[in-house]
């Protein structure tokens, strides 16, 4: 039971860790600090993002997510030469057997 109550200890602290990640994420994404956040997320729902949010800072996050969506092709790309390498390495292997 102790390894169980254990288990439920470290998920949750795992949970606070992440949420805490995806906070300081959004915190960047607005360029606000942690204390301004719950006023920039009301300003968003009460459509005064033109207050908190500017047209450049809206073109800096497509400008970021583009960058990472091309940062993530380049490594899948990697990825996948790393795998074919790695699967002539075994061939080879085999042949020299």
């Amino acid at each position: 039971m102790e390894n169980f109550d254990n288990k439920i200890v470290i998920e949750c602290v795992q949970g606070l860790v992440n949420d805490s990640k995806l906070i300081d994420k959004l915190c960047d994404l607005l360029n606000v600090d942690r204390h301004h956040l719950v006023k920039v997320v009301t300003d968003l729902d009460k459509e005064k993002a033109y207050d908190t949010i500017t047209r450049r800072d809206l073109e800096q996050i497509k400008k970021d997510i583009l960058d990472a969506r091309s940062q993530v092709q380049d490594a899948q790309g990697s990825a996948d030469y790393a795998r074919d390498e790695a699967r002539n390495a075994y061939d080879y292997a085999q042949d020299d057997e």
